[in-house]
């Protein structure tokens, strides 16, 4: 499973109601639409996001995936049909952008009851192994989801944990942390 995430913040003078509202007609139109390989998508709003809106209030969509391959057919489909229309007015309003990919390591990412992710970097000289050792405890309930940054494709740590609530994580691992306020969830298939 893949998760393509896009930060994304209004220009200062766009209307932050119709701005959101775009937002969730794109959305439903994807999960109208049905496209293959597309499970999920949702949007929230963002707040200590280093690298989005300079950790300034944003928003973050996250687009869950079956794999790689329906990446194109996301691409496609966000710029023609009816999914064209809510995607030229949702990205009307937008000053800039950052995006990334992740993959499933552990957990299965609950997008419903999501609001908060700690983003996180492997110690260096830590074996993958040891890493994922070491935050078992947070991840062992079945609640936290684990993606991993995929081939360097976006601005962040390597992993998120994507979780319920903020998880008191140790000052050693250097967490950024960031809250999550689900705009409307929105389902997919």
């Amino acid at each position: 499973m893949l998760a393509y995430l896009l930060w994304h913040w209004p220009l200062p003078d766009t209307d932050v109601s119709a701005y959101e509202r775009s937002m969730i007609d794109f959305h439903r139109s994807l999960a109208a639409a049905r496209p293959a390989g597309f499970l999920e998508s949702t949007v929230f709003r963002s707040s200590g996001v280093p690298w989005a809106a300079s950790g300034g209030p944003s928003y973050e969509d996250w687009y869950m995936l079956e794999g790689s391959a329906a990446m194109d057919v996301l691409n496609d489909l966000a710029v023609s049909g009816d999914s064209k229309i809510h995607h030229n007015a949702a990205v009307g309003g937008v000053e800039a952008a950052a995006a990334g990919l992740y993959t499933l390591r552990v957990g299965s990412p609950d997008l419903a009851s999501a609001r908060a992710c700690a983003w996180v970097a492997k110690p260096r000289g830590m074996t993958y192994g040891d890493f994922f050792t070491s935050i078992e405890s947070w991840t062992s309930g079945g609640d936290v989801a684990v993606l991993r940054r995929q081939m360097v494709l976006g601005p962040t740590p390597e992993f998120c944990l994507l979780s319920p609530g903020q998880l008191d994580l140790p000052a050693s691992m250097g967490a950024v942390h960031c809250r999550l306020e689900s705009v409307k969830k929105m389902a997919g298939s």
